[in-house]
C-alpha cells in the first residue's frame, strides 16, 4: 500500500487499524472504519445463535461495527464469557437474564441496552394483531416500528408495558 501513489474508492473502505497509516493516499467516496488488528469482523448487527458459544474460538476476539445481540433466550452467554470471548463493539443490546454474564464480553465503553426480564424481542417494522400477541406474548420490545390499525384497537388494551424504539 505504502507504493501507491493514489486510489479513489468509490464506497467503503474497513481494514485493520494497523493498515491505517497507509490509508493517506486514498480517496474514499464512502467511510473507511478500521478495526483492531487480530479482531474477526462479524456482521454490523451480530446476534449470535445457539451455536456459536461451540464454535467461538477459545479468547476469540471479534468486531461488530454496530450492535451486538444477546437476544436469544437459548444463547449460553456463559458459555462465551468462560472461552474468554471478547467483542468490540459500540453497542450492546441483551436480555436481563444475561446481562450480567454478558458484562465480560466487552468492555464499559460500549453502550448497553437491558431487554427488561419477560420481554419478547422483536427486531424490524412489526404489525400488531392478535396472531403476533398468540406467538410472542402482550410484553413486546420492538426494535422499529409498531404499526396500529384500526383493526387492531381491541388488542392495544392487551398490551403491557410495550418497548418500542422505532
Amino acid at each position: 500500500l505504502s507504493s501507491l501513489a493514489a486510489v479513489c474508492v468509490n464506497g467503503s473502505v474497513l481494514c485493520p487499524a494497523s493498515l491505517a497509516p497507509y490509508l493517506n493516499n486514498f480517496h474514499v467516496n464512502g467511510s473507511t472504519e478500521c478495526y483492531p488488528d487480530e479482531y474477526t469482523v462479524l456482521d454490523p448487527v451480530f446476534t449470535p445463535d445457539v451455536w456459536f458459544p461451540l464454535r467461538a474460538r477459545q479468547e476469540g476476539q471479534y468486531y461488530v461495527s454496530e450492535q451486538l445481540r444477546l437476544t436469544d433466550k437459548e444463547l449460553d452467554v456463559s458459555a462465551l464469557a468462560a472461552k474468554k470471548v471478547r467483542f468490540v463493539t459500540p453497542s450492546v443490546l441483551v436480555l436481563q437474564e444475561k446481562a450480567e454474564a454478558a458484562l465480560t464480553l466487552f468492555d464499559e465503553t460500549a453502550k448497553l441496552e437491558v431487554i427488561p426480564s419477560g420481554y419478547s424481542f422483536l427486531s424490524g417494522d412489526i404489525r400488531l394483531d392478535e396472531g403476533l400477541l398468540e406467538q410472542y406474548g402482550t410484553r413486546l420490545y420492538v426494535k422499529g416500528s409498531l404499526t396500529l390499525t384500526s383493526e387492531c384497537a381491541g388488542l392495544l388494551s392487551r398490551l403491557e408495558k410495550p418497548r418500542v424504539t422505532g
